[in-house]
């Protein structure tokens, strides 16, 4: 996991992909992703799949996943646990 921050008290955290899908569920499409285990305590990361969205045509959902396959992870927005402030 990869962490950017910035200046208004906000995080990005980058969670790597390591496999992607597309299937059709209740006439919607899902995209659904497995990301790269954190560490070896976090199991589930090996067969466990995340819900990145839903989308109602698979155009959409085939283009969410291509951009997902280009850059290689997903962001997740967050509040930032703690500010680092340097004294000149």
């Amino acid at each position: 996991m990869d962490t950017v921050e910035n200046e208004y008290g906000m995080e990005y955290v980058h969670t790597e992909i390591r496999a992607l899908r597309i299937f059709r569920t209740d006439g919607k499409w899902l995209v659904e992703y497995r990301r790269k285990p954190r560490s070896i305590l976090y199991f589930w990361d090996y067969f466990w799949w995340y819900d990145d969205g839903t989308y109602v045509n698979y155009n959409d959902a085939k283009q969410r996943v291509d951009y997902l396959r280009e850059v290689g992870y997903t962001s997740k927005v967050q509040f930032m646990k703690v500010k680092t402030f340097t004294i000149d």
